[in-house]
């Protein structure tokens, strides 16, 4: 059995060599990104640049490999092959704070309080004007499919986060109850 006087050796020795482990370990492996590490979610940073990806997921990544460099990129340099026909549209790929970052929405737009806070239907209507005018920018080209924004059921009156999330996969709110397969950015 170990006497204190030998344990207090050993704790004196512990930290310092485990410092020292740590010092070399970044040195081998270098120093961590500052995005998320890998297998982690990625981190909310507000002044991260669109189209940084790693500035908030770090160096693993999240683009297919051949995917053309997206850094310093806005929507419409996006939206130049994601067109449906080159490239799928976007709507479906990237969350809806991504959009709005590569818009040049920043989070402070919507998140004036200067704290992460739930963003209310009000918020989004100072930029979308109201509920009718989404309306009329979502008529479907089909009869096959309902307008999402003009509900049999609310009229034009849905929250918009019933369906849309920012920071999380949006979900299509009319499917709870009605076989619906409309993709919801």
């Amino acid at each position: 059995m170990r006497s204190s006087h030998q344990r207090r050796l050993g704790c004196r020795w512990l930290l310092p060599g485990l410092s020292i482990l740590a010092a070399l370990l970044v040195v081998a492996w270098g120093a961590p990104e500052t995005g998320a590490a890998p297998g982690s979610p990625p981190k909310q940073l507000e002044n991260a640049p669109a189209g940084d990806c790693a500035a908030c997921h770090g160096p693993a990544p999240v683009l297919p490999k051949d995917h053309a460099a997206t850094k310093g990129q806005d929507m419409g340099q996006c939206r130049e092959c994601h067109d449906g026909k080159k490239a799928p549209l976007l709507r479906s790929k990237l969350p809806l704070g991504h959009m709005h970052a590569l818009e040049g929405v920043s989070c402070a737009d919507c998140h004036d309080t200067g704290e992460r806070s739930t963003v209310g239907t009000a918020k989004c209507l100072e930029c979308h004007t109201s509920g009718e005018a989404v309306a009329k920018l979502t008529v479907p080209q089909d009869k096959k499919h309902r307008n999402p924004h003009d509900s049999p059921h609310y009229g034009t009156e849905l929250d918009c986060e019933m369906c849309h999330h920012v920071h999380a996969k949006s979900e299509n709110y009319c499917a709870q109850c009605h076989d619906q397969t409309k993709l919801v950015p």
